[in-house]
């Protein structure tokens, strides 16, 4: 966890936010007002649960709320729904014996049973399937608050992410954004702004450094180990220039000038175009 200084009466000194999320068990509904106030502040909408994921959430809550009832997943997303059967034979346990109750899977966005069942067994299973088509849960929201924050040049604050730091050139756009979340969604998007003192510039500075670094060697890792077409080394060269962008927009921020990142910038997009004109060589 990096060291940074916060301080919520600060808005207009500040060097950006220190911001992270507290997600609810409480589905969002997809809906027409949650889309146009989508639409109307240019973000966009998470995507729509799979029909095999949404059957699969609904077996979870109305079936396997038992120990030993399991949800096994066949290929074909084809899920059955087993009883397990422990054995005790004298003082030895043995291997657990299943009995499959039934087997279902999405066809034609319907949900299909293998076997005759109670009507009102199979009403709530596609009942609660059909909600949860247009629904997002608490992992939907985390995947769409990740892909959102790092839209705007942020940085972990912690190595296995849940906190951030955005610049302040973004911090306006965010607060944006959690205003929506805040309007739709029981989660909660927490903000405090980040003051400019030393402690707080050593830590954005640090997590910059471990943010582009980690990301540059994910770059020379795939140049070194993947046999890359000329397409996926463009897709490489784009991502090395969103880390530059984002390195200049730090440099401005934070007053300094980071020789050191920008070197090792370069060199991976030299080694990129090295390789794009190696393989147009050998094409011709």
């Amino acid at each position: 966890m990096k060291k940074i200084i916060v301080a919520p009466g600060l808005k207009d000194a500040s060097v950006g936010l220190v911001t992270w999320w507290r997600l609810s068990s409480d589905l969002v509904v997809y809906n027409d007002g949650f889309v146009e106030d989508c639409k109307e502040h240019d973000f966009p909408t998470p995507p729509l649960p799979s029909d095999e994921t949404a059957l699969k959430r609904a077996l979870r809550t109305t079936v396997t709320r038992t120990r030993r009832t399991l949800l096994r997943t066949l290929p074909g997303h084809v899920y059955a729904i087993v009883d397990e059967e422990v054995q005790i034979q004298g003082d030895d346990v043995l291997d657990p014996e299943y009995d499959v109750r039934f087997k279902v899977w999405v066809e034609d966005e319907d949900a299909v049973f293998d076997r005759e069942l109670d009507e009102e067994f199979t009403g709530r299973v596609v009942d609660l399937y059909e909600k949860l088509r247009f629904a997002y849960n608490e992992n939907d929201l985390s995947k769409w608050f990740v892909r959102m924050i790092e839209e705007m040049q942020s940085i972990k604050l912690r190595d296995t992410g849940g906190i951030y730091f955005v610049p302040r050139q973004h911090a306006d756009r965010w607060r944006e954004f959690q205003a929506l979340v805040q309007k739709h969604c029981e989660s909660r998007i927490l903000t405090v702004p980040a003051m400019q003192a030393e402690d707080a510039v050593a830590a954005v500075l640090d997590a910059l450094n471990s943010d582009v670094e980690s990301q540059l060697a994910k770059v020379w890792e795939e140049l070194e180990e993947k046999d890359l077409g000329k397409r996926a080394l463009k897709n490489r060269q784009g991502r090395v220039t969103k880390i530059a962008e984002k390195l200049r927009t730090y440099e401005a921020l934070l007053g300094k000038k980071l020789t050191k990142l920008r070197e090792q910038l370069v060199d991976a997009d030299a080694a990129i175009v090295d390789t794009i004109l190696l393989a147009e060589e050998e094409a011709m």
